[in-house]
């Protein structure tokens, strides 16, 4: 019976051991596979990581490159969804602008106003560029909505507020719109002290002119 004892009592010393080594002799192939299998899925994580960052790097450097509107067309038809595309549009928006082709760039602005991933700066400065080739393809009354929109959206800085809340009163009053044309003005008048920015002083001067000029019946009764 104690001689049963001693070996059941050694056996416990090192049965976690030998156990241990039993279970890795018999399961070694499978073990191997399991870590290699983690292995390799670690190495496609970060080879997927890096080629992301690699992609989205050279789609940046590609657009940032292009400097012509067909280089820019085809940098963009490349990399369609880069984070660098929406000032890579207003950039081709811009150079369209400078040859006249507004109706080209108004599809390249409104693309960037609805994009809901692009930086708020981007998305307002396309936003007035959309506005003011609306307004230069004849299209009045659509212009002077969009102008008013932009001055009524907040998070936009007073200055372009005011730009934005003139350009719709002075559109408003060319289509006889006087009373619209002056709410416009009072949004100016209410948008902030503008003492420490002088343009948005021309801006507010040049709406109280035009306050003056409606009120004195230069574009009609007021309606």
């Amino acid at each position: 019976m104690a001689k049963e004892n001693k070996i059941n009592m050694g056996q416990a010393l090192f049965s976690d051991r030998e156990r241990f080594e039993m279970w890795f002799s018999e399961n070694w192939k499978r073990t191997a596979i399991i870590s290699l299998a983690a292995v390799v899925a670690v190495s496609v994580a970060f080879g997927i990581k890096n080629h992301i960052e690699e992609s989205r790097a050279e789609a940046a450097s590609t657009l940032a490159a292009a400097d012509t509107v067909d280089a820019l067309k085809a940098a963009l038809k490349k990399h369609p969804d880069s984070s660098a595309a929406p000032i890579a549009k207003l950039r081709l928006a811009n150079m369209l602008f400078d040859k006249a082709d507004y109706a080209g760039a108004i599809v390249y602005l409104k693309e960037i106003a609805d994009a809901s991933d692009a930086d708020v700066v981007v998305k307002n400065a396309a936003k007035m560029n959309y506005a003011k080739a609306l307004e230069l393809t004849g299209k009045t009354e659509d212009a002077a909505k969009a102008f008013s929109a932009i001055a009524a959206t907040d998070g936009v800085n007073f200055s372009v507020k005011s730009e934005a809340a003139f350009n719709a009163a002075r559109l408003y009053a060319k289509l006889g719109k006087t009373k619209a044309a002056l709410e416009e003005i009072q949004n100016i008048s209410i948008s902030g002290n503008t003492t420490g920015n002088p343009m948005m002083n021309v801006y507010a001067e040049s709406a109280n002119a035009l306050k003056i000029a409606i009120e004195n019946g230069e574009y009609g009764k007021i309606r």
